[in-house]
């Protein structure tokens, strides 16, 4: 994920969305991207330049921690939690759905039935 600092720009109060309580905003802009409103003079622009053809989600954890997905296939994607006010990335993660290892396991239970069978 790329982050970038940029001018503030203000953001229309429906795109906006907002924790509990928080005075941080983001918003989705063109493409992948997510302007993070930080209060301090500056905005964080948050991209995947490499999926950019892929949506860019987020969401709040709660008042200071954002979460930010992008998904790079149907099966395979990747996460980061955000802390806004300390402004750095606290987890980056790789994620899939698990598809990989359950054919792997599916097709050697076949095999495994199949040599049973004719034993």
């Amino acid at each position: 994920m790329k982050i970038e600092n940029q001018k503030p720009v203000p953001v229309a109060t429906k795109e906006q969305q907002r924790p509990p309580h928080g005075s941080f905003y983001f918003a989705a802009e063109a493409g992948n991207r997510l302007r993070l409103s930080t209060g301090t003079g500056k905005d964080l622009i948050f991209s995947v330049p490499e999926f950019d053809y892929r949506p860019l989600e987020a969401r709040w954890i709660n008042p200071k921690l954002l979460y930010v997905d992008v998904s790079f296939d149907p099966h395979n994607g990747a996460y980061w939690i955000y802390d806004v006010e300390a402004q750095k990335v606290v987890v980056n993660e790789l994620e899939n759905d698990g598809q990989d290892a359950w054919s792997q396991c599916h097709s050697k239970q076949n095999q495994n039935l199949t040599h049973e069978g004719k034993q």
